[in-house]
């Protein structure tokens, strides 16, 4: 979201899930449409240790006003984040056809 906010669609085309470079492993995200409060969650019921202490200025940084905005938002309208991740996907076509990096 934040490649996405900041116009750097180059670096969002490298987050495309199912892309596959000759010489590089390719990216597994298995947690990829699991909520972020449910990732924790699953851990404690499972009874794996967590570190779970945050930098002390995380709050200042631009990742965590976005995290909060999109908290809000996905509050006010149930599945914004979902939509999201889906639109994503559907702009990966548009984008490999204009940054061959992708491939």
């Amino acid at each position: 979201m934040m490649n996405y906010l900041r116009g750097d669609i180059g670096r969002l085309a490298r987050f495309i899930p199912s892309r596959v470079q000759k010489g590089f492993v390719p990216r597994v995200k298995p947690l990829r449409e699991i909520p972020e409060r449910e990732v924790p969650l699953y851990g404690v019921i499972k009874g794996l240790y967590m570190d779970s202490r945050e930098c002390p200025y995380a709050h200042l940084s631009l990742r965590s006003h976005i995290r909060d905005m999109l908290n809000e938002f996905e509050n006010k309208h149930p599945g914004t984040k979902y939509s999201i991740v889906r639109g994503s996907e559907k702009l990966s076509d548009v984008i490999k056809g204009s940054y061959p990096q992708v491939g």
